[in-house]
């Protein structure tokens, strides 16, 4: 479309044009006539959705295109894609209309959505020509199945093939028909003759990062054992032939408490070797953005990067949290733990109490490959989220308390991370009488916000500081870093502040600072901006 230099239309006849336009609903027309100017431009790109839903074939057909045209001037397509069933049946048979007429036509589309759906039967067969056609849609790199039923493994594993560019997967509810023969030598030698996805790194199971409202459900768990049965089984060798690693590409899985509360240990360990380059394993919950407990290993057999397992466990049921601890701590898989990070609770009552032991076995259980251990201090469940260098941890608890945390028989961890500290110390130094090797080279203690009326009770605590961590206990201590935040009501705070925070730091830990062990003491505000952080 062009517009004449010379006298212009009225704006109204204009405005009438377009209507008509986006009345017939033709995309490609009203993506070229956004680009006519800017006037065009906003009247139309408000008719060009980023987000798209399609019920039936009639969906479809409502949206004109220009069959003539395959590209210049065209829409490019929205950004995500919903496909759901109709209202007389879960059934999808519209999925082969929609991948047949906008293949190769709309290039933009990122995600693409199945939700509360049956894939047809008649689309069952690998080389149907629904999957050739879905391979047009190079640009999908996440797909979201919710409450979807397959007639068979092989057909959700051809469309796992058929978007080459996939790289994250949600499976939330995913079902088979043919449940009773996932397992049978026909399914596995037709799955593994499936192309092998190159492209995905991230699968999600049960997990809904949408509301974070799927709760902990019970029932839900055989569906998806069944799966991940299936994903262990079809990467084994069957007989002579070559092992096949399907899912070889995946560097991160994470698993809802759905699916991992009755885990084995056999189970964790088998997809450890289903899955060959996987750098992190999560046992997750729906509400949760941050691992309680995280730990760092190496496999003993040769592998690309070490594995990170994360644990969260704030709002899981503490004795499934405790559960899947002993199942890593039993498995039977190569893993030399270098590093252990754990969020430590008061332990007031017995399932608190579960938990904290679990971690206990499984610091032990490192035993002498542990190198670094970190312990964050919180307060309470109810506490906002937690986070190894966030801004939410509270120390309320005793002395006596801390005393069940005995983290360090048969261990020589050389780094020790502290966070989450109050004013008194009191977390810290409870931790540290608890060493027995005095192994330890590197000390940092990083404290909860303080006030101003902190100061004297701080004093106090990091004299007491001092006088525990002294060189003839701790043998190998070369490094200690504090780390002091204080609140503050305003943002703007003066670098004299900050200053007098610093010295009182050092003051308070005077032999350290003798001997050249307090190698850097960090004081900032916590609503400082991080890429303007002083330290001193």
């Amino acid at each position: 479309m062009q517009i004449s230099q010379g006298p212009s239309l009225p704006v109204e006849l204009w405005m009438q044009i377009l209507d008509n336009v986006t009345e017939e609903q033709n995309l490609d027309a009203i993506a070229r006539c956004a680009r006519v100017c800017q006037f065009f431009k906003h009247m139309c790109e408000k008719h060009l959705w980023d987000g798209l839903g399609f019920w039936d074939d009639e969906d479809m057909e409502r949206l004109k295109t220009d069959t003539a045209e395959t590209g210049i001037g065209g829409w490019r397509g929205p950004q995500r894609v919903t496909i759901w069933s109709g209202k007389d049946s879960k059934s999808i048979p519209h999925v082969a209309t929609f991948a047949s007429r906008f293949a190769g036509r709309w290039t933009r589309i990122e995600q693409l959505r199945f939700a509360e759906t049956s894939w047809p039967s008649s689309l069952r067969a690998a080389d149907a020509a629904v999957f050739r056609n879905l391979s047009g849609f190079a640009s999908i790199t996440k797909l979201d199945l919710y409450d979807v039923t397959f007639p068979s493994i092989v057909t959700f594993g051809a469309l796992i093939s058929a978007l080459s560019g996939l790289n994250e997967l949600y499976l939330l509810d995913v079902n088979f028909t043919g449940s009773s023969v996932l397992s049978n030598p026909r399914t596995l030698s037709d799955f593994r003759l499936l192309p092998p996805t190159k492209n995905l790194r991230n699968i999600i199971v049960g997990y809904v990062s949408e509301d974070g409202h799927h709760g902990f459900h019970p029932s839900a768990w055989p569906c998806y054992i069944e799966l991940l049965t299936f994903m262990i089984a079809v990467s084994n060798p069957c007989g002579k032939s070559p092992r096949v690693y399907p899912w070889g590409s995946v560097r991160n899985l994470r698993l809802d408490e759905n699916v991992w509360w009755k885990f084995s240990s056999s189970s964790i360990a088998r997809l450890l070797h289903a899955l060959p380059s996987l750098e992190n394993l999560n046992f997750a919950t729906a509400d949760s953005n941050v691992a309680d407990l995280e730990i760092t290993s190496v496999p003993a057999q040769p592998r690309l990067e070490p594995i990170a397992i994360g644990v969260y466990g704030a709002s899981a049921q503490p004795r499934n949290v405790a559960h899947i601890i002993r199942r890593l701590i039993d498995m039977d898989y190569p893993l030399r733990i270098m590093r252990i990070y754990a969020a430590v609770y008061p332990f007031l009552e017995d399932t608190d109490t579960l938990v904290a032991t679990a971690i206990n076995e499984l610091v032990q259980h490192a035993g002498p490959s542990l190198d670094d251990l970190g312990l964050f201090l919180k307060g309470n469940k109810d506490d906002a989220d937690w986070a190894p260098f966030g801004e939410h941890s509270e120390l309320d608890a005793a002395a006596d308390q801390h005393r069940q945390c005995d983290f360090f028989e048969n261990t020589n961890p050389t780094s020790l991370r502290i966070h989450g500290c109050d004013a008194s110390c009191l977390g810290a130094r409870e931790i540290l009488s608890h060493f027995t090797l005095r192994c330890v080279s590197s000390v940092n203690v990083r404290f909860k916000p303080l006030a101003r009326s902190d100061r004297r009770e701080l004093s106090e605590g990091l004299s007491q500081l001092d006088t525990v961590l002294l060189p003839s206990v701790f043998h190998n201590l070369v490094h200690v870093l504090i780390s002091v935040r204080f609140a503050r009501s305003r943002c703007h705070v003066e670098m004299k502040e900050m200053t007098e925070w610093a010295h009182l730091v050092k003051s308070c830990l005077a032999r350290l600072h003798e001997l050249g062990i307090l190698g850097c003491v960090s004081v900032h505000p916590c609503a400082i901006d991080n890429n303007n952080d002083p330290s001193h």
